[in-house]
Formats: C-alpha cells, sequence, structure tokens
C-alpha cells in the first residue's frame, strides 16, 4: 500500500486528551502526530469548547477523524448508573465533541479511527456500553486460570511501547485485511472494555481472556477502532498500514463526498443543558435550505 501524494495529503481532525488537573489543559501524545504524518495525513489537533459554530467551521475541512485514547466516558452516557466515577476524572466537552464527530461522520461517510477510548466512544454512540472497570465487572470465561488471567495486564506496567498481551483477530475481518496476521501481540493501556456491542458494530479481535479489541460500523465505508494503542507501532512498524489504510480512506472519502466540502453546516443542540446528556443534532446543509 503506497501512502497519498503529499500535494493531496488528506486532512485528519485529532481529538485530543482533556485534562481538568489545576491548570485545564488539552494534550496530545506525539506518536498520534507521527503516525498520521508518516501515513500521509495532514493532522490538526480539534480544540475543545462549548461553542458548536466552531466545528460547524471545521468538519467540512476535513477528511478523516481520529479519536485519541484518554480519560473515561462518563457512564450515564451509556445509562450505566453502578458507578459514581470522580467527577475530575470525567471530560462532558471532550464527550460532547465526540459525539459531534461521530454524527457527523456518520451522516457524511467521514472515515474515523477510534484508539482506546475512541473506540469504546464509538461503540457507545451506536448504543452499545461498558465495563466501567475490567476487575471489577467482567466475568473471566470459565477456562481462564488464575494464571492466565494475571498474565493479561489490560493496564500494563509496561512502557507504553512494549507489546505485552495477544490478540485474536477474526479471520476475514476488516482488520485482518489490513494487517493480515490472525495474532499480533499489542500494549493495553486500560481499565474499561466494551460489554454488549452497539447497532451495527462488527466485532474484528479479542483478547485470550475475550476482551473484545477491535470493531468497525458495518453500514460505514471505514469507521474503525482498536483497543490497544497502535501509533507506538506506526511508520515502519507492523501498524504503519493500519494508519495508511485510514489515511488512504480518508483521501478517498474527500474525492467522494467533495459535494459536503462545499456545503454550509449548522450544528442545532437541542440537549436539555445538563453535562451528562447528549446533544440532539440536527445537521442542515446549504444545499437543504435552497
Amino acid at each position: 500500500m503506497t501512502t497519498v501524494s503529499h500535494h493531496k495529503r488528506p486532512v485528519i481532525g485529532v481529538v485530543p486528551t482533556q485534562v481538568n488537573e489545576k491548570l485545564p489543559h488539552v494534550e496530545l501524545r506525539d506518536e498520534y502526530i507521527h503516525a498520521i504524518v508518516s501515513a500521509g495525513g495532514s493532522p490538526l489537533i480539534l480544540p475543545l469548547c462549548e461553542n458548536a459554530e466552531v466545528y460547524e467551521a471545521l468538519f467540512p475541512t476535513l477528511d478523516g477523524f481520529l479519536l485519541s485514547g484518554g480519560n473515561d466516558i462518563d457512564p450515564v452516557r451509556y445509562d450505566n448508573t453502578t458507578h459514581d466515577l470522580p467527577r475530575e476524572s470525567l471530560t462532558p466537552v471532550r464527550d460532547s465533541l465526540e459525539y459531534y464527530v461521530l454524527s457527523y461522520a456518520y451522516k457524511y461517510d467521514v472515515p474515523v479511527l477510534g484508539i482506546c477510548r475512541g473506540m469504546q466512544m464509538m461503540n457507545v454512540f451506536f448504543g452499545g456500553d461498558l465495563y466501567t472497570d475490567i476487575e471489577l465487572d467482567f466475568q473471566y470465561p470459565s477456562g481462564i486460570t488464575e494464571d492466565h488471567r494475571l498474565h493479561i495486564k489490560h493496564l500494563q506496567d509496561a512502557s507504553y511501547g512494549t507489546p505485552t498481551h495477544d490478540i485474536h483477530v477474526v479471520p476475514g475481518s476488516t482488520l485482518s485485511k489490513i494487517v493480515p496476521f490472525d495474532t499480533y501481540t499489542v500494549n493495553s493501556l486500560h481499565h474499561q472494555a466494551i460489554k454488549s456491542v452497539g447497532k451495527d458494530i462488527e466485532i474484528l479481535a479479542h483478547a485470550p481472556d475475550g476482551i473484545i479489541e477491535a470493531i468497525s460500523v458495518k453500514t460505514q465505508t471505514w469507521m474503525l477502532g482498536v483497543q490497544w494503542h497502535p501509533e507506538y507501532f506506526a511508520g515502519n512498524d507492523i501498524m504503519g498500514p493500519l494508519f495508511q489504510h485510514f489515511v488512504e480512506q480518508a483521501g478517498l472519502s474527500r474525492v467522494r463526498n467533495w459535494h459536503r466540502r462545499q456545503a454550509q453546516l449548522r450544528i442545532f443542540d437541542t440537549c436539555s443543558g445538563t453535562d451528562r446528556c447528549w446533544p440532539d443534532m440536527e445537521y442542515i446543509t446549504f444545499a437543504e435550505n435552497i
């Protein structure tokens, strides 16, 4: 697979991590940027704000979206009220932005790559739910011994760029065609996981203990999520083809959906006012208003 020509680099909107401690700010690890650039894309870090007009201006200029890892999704978003997570660990503005992104990408068939939290948000958007804490909530299969369970650390102690446990890819799945191996050893930096999948979600890979490790959305041309952090193995490494395929699809989407870039986007947020509800949005393009 070849990367996109330098003068036609697709622009990828990247959702950063929101940090609420002391001086609130956003941050994004360099690995995400390097992975997109090495695959032929131009990353653009999206701001986190409560003014939807910002996204009305930005979204039509973007060819794809990457949802990075980060803080927990508020359990209320997927109707889980059994856990009351510390409010400082939650990021309602980011939750809303990612809902905007997924809603827009779903309507206009724009490619999305979700990583770790990003995959979880993708599942929640389509009506699925999560294990709020794997150790507390996940029921390990009967064949998993205690030694085996301890060996599979989803929140690893090793450095982020160190692969620590295997995943098994579903044969013939979208992922198997992009990076064609049945088994990978990946890094693992999460304590939450998909519990039940949302509408139109296809499972692409599992960990040996049954945790879902990759998904795609069957109704979209390219909307894919992985639970591990492939940005640490991008470029010429084993996960380079994943980012190359994503950026290539973003370039094809730009050509396929050229009319979207000419549209005047309006986002109407009719949410009832609490920071825990999803926006109820309506997209109106200029052409639809004529």
